[in-house]
């Protein structure tokens, strides 16, 4: 089986930075009219491990592929139409998040976390 993967990636426009993420992730879409596509990634299996430690969130990729989609679209309401034709939304193995063109790193913690004061909503929207 090849485990050999090569792409090639394009920015759409100039930039001063970009980023790239490796891991064994879960892809999920989004498809929501307000905003261009989001791929949401995740390392489902470290999450089915880490369960029987933490607390966990039902359907995470839904969380925060929803949270991400209402970020976008409060933002493009706001600032106006988005720069990118897709995003990407990525899990991280650390506890901060940050964005850069057309992606965005989340924290691990955010896709395993469950609280009620709306914490892990900011964080996904920072």
């Amino acid at each position: 089986k090849d485990r050999v993967r090569t792409t090639h990636w394009q920015s759409e426009m100039p930039t001063r930075n970009v980023s790239f993420n490796i891991g064994e992730f879960d892809e999920f879409q989004i498809a929501d009219p307000r905003i261009p596509p989001v791929t949401v990634q995740m390392n489902s299996e470290a999450h089915r491990k880490l369960n029987a430690i933490f607390l966990r969130q039902t359907n995470p990729e839904d969380q925060v592929g929803g949270d991400v989609a209402n970020s976008l679209s409060f933002f493009t309401r706001v600032f106006g139409p988005p720069l990118f034709k897709h995003y990407y939304a990525t899990e991280i193995p650390y506890f901060h998040g940050e964005a850069f063109p057309g992606m965005i790193h989340l924290s691990w913690w955010t896709f395993q976390t469950v609280e009620d004061k709306g914490e892990s909503e900011i964080f996904q929207a920072h």
